[in-house]
């Protein structure tokens, strides 16, 4: 029953740990919003070179921001079905950090 326990206890302790948006590379603590480009080693085109590979479609529209205090780009696709999707691409590594369709158009 102990040993049961314990695998319930790992279990659960693994998916909380994964369910938690995965951190940038680049932490933007101290940092001001004009000094993000000089931070950032990924460009704006690779960034949305990897958001189309994740998401097919049109990049409608990119930008550097921050995000839980991690430098990362935010790229807004129209997919090949018409869906569309924000692509959280880590600035510092090309890391897809989140995709995630929205309902609507982007504002």
């Amino acid at each position: 029953m102990k040993t049961l326990s314990t695998i319930f206890a790992a279990t659960l302790l693994s998916s909380v740990a994964f369910a938690q948006a995965p951190a940038g590379t680049i932490s933007t603590k101290d940092k001001k919003s004009k000094d993000y480009a000089s931070l950032a080693t990924v460009t704006l085109q690779e960034a949305v070179d990897a958001a189309l590979v994740k998401v097919p479609g049109k990049a409608v529209d990119a930008e550097l921001d921050s995000e839980k205090g991690f430098l990362v780009y935010e790229v807004k696709v129209v997919a090949t079905d018409n869906t569309t999707h924000e692509v959280t691409v880590d600035a510092g590594n090309k890391a897809i950090l989140k995709a995630e369709a929205k309902k609507g158009m982007f504002k």
